[in-house]
């Protein structure tokens, strides 16, 4: 790409990239071959991105930038300086900037409500009515109408990422990812195995994932698995026969004569007719 990517976000064959100063947006109808459609320039990098209909919504430094990715029309909205984490939550846009968390129509991008916090959020995710910020004093929590802080201990993170996901909080940490759960006020983490990139934003299409992944994209292939169905009369993955026969004299050069039925579990063949010399 040329240049750092620092988020993307994507609506069916189009893809759109954050960097620096520039928001671009790829046909990739053409995965190995994607075609550049537009450009715009921004003013500082775009930290976060995320798409509400047919709207790319874009955290940039100065506030936050929509482009319609039908017609590419352009909005600026200005709020308090660098806008770093978005978010929808039940049909509202969550932001964290250098102020603390704005809650936005997502339409308008009206301010509905503020909290400011110790200011500079980096990160934002909510989960089951709760908001979590990582800001310059760690992580923190809030209730997600009222904005009211709940009491967190004390729990740094530098160069942050974090995601909320199928119910459970993650996080790197120095490298590590960790699960976040909470015993009261306390923070409790569990160690697992993965890459920081998994917990960035990402774009799935057909069978391929997008992630940002410095000045590159990371770009993920899932095949489809089809599990093999014993009986069908077609060897597939994972069988050795399915319905058919052989002769007792290709499984061993102990046999002399007879036929091997497949079993019934399609796993090998039933050897009982196969006859070894007498002598």
């Amino acid at each position: 790409m040329g240049t750092t990517v620092n988020t993307l976000a994507g609506l069916g064959s189009k893809l759109a990239i954050g960097t620096g100063n520039q928001v671009k947006i790829y046909d990739i109808t053409n995965p190995l071959s994607p075609t550049l459609l537009y450009t715009k320039g921004i003013y500082g990098p775009a930290s976060d991105m995320l798409i509400y209909g047919n709207k790319l919504i874009v955290a940039v430094e100065n506030g936050i930038d929509t482009i319609d990715l039908n017609t590419y029309a352009y909005y600026h909205k200005s709020t308090y300086g660098s806008t770093k984490a978005l978010r929808i939550y039940n049909g509202k846009l969550y932001a964290g900037d250098g102020q603390g968390i704005k809650v936005l129509n997502p339409d308008t991008l009206a301010v509905l409500q503020t909290k400011n916090t110790s200011g500079s959020v980096k990160k934002l995710e909510i989960m089951n009515g709760v908001i979590y910020t990582v800001e310059w004093s760690g992580l923190k929590r809030f209730n997600q109408e009222t904005l009211a802080a709940i009491t967190t201990n004390s729990y740094s993170i530098s160069n942050p990422e974090l995601k909320a996901y199928n119910g459970n909080l993650y996080a790197s940490k120095n490298g590590t990812i960790v699960k976040l759960t909470f015993n009261s006020n306390a923070v409790v983490t569990a160690n697992l195995i993965g890459d920081k990139v998994d917990l960035r934003n990402n774009y799935s299409t057909g069978y391929l994932t997008y992630f940002p992944n410095g000045s590159n994209l990371r770009v993920s292939t899932m095949e489809e698995m089809v599990s093999a169905v014993c009986g069908n009369g077609t060897t597939e993955t994972g069988e050795i026969c399915d319905g058919n026969s052989v002769e007792c004299t290709t499984l061993s050069s102990d046999y002399v004569s007879g036929t091997a039925v497949c079993n019934s579990s399609c796993n090998g063949y039933d050897e009982a007719n196969c006859e070894e010399d007498g002598w």
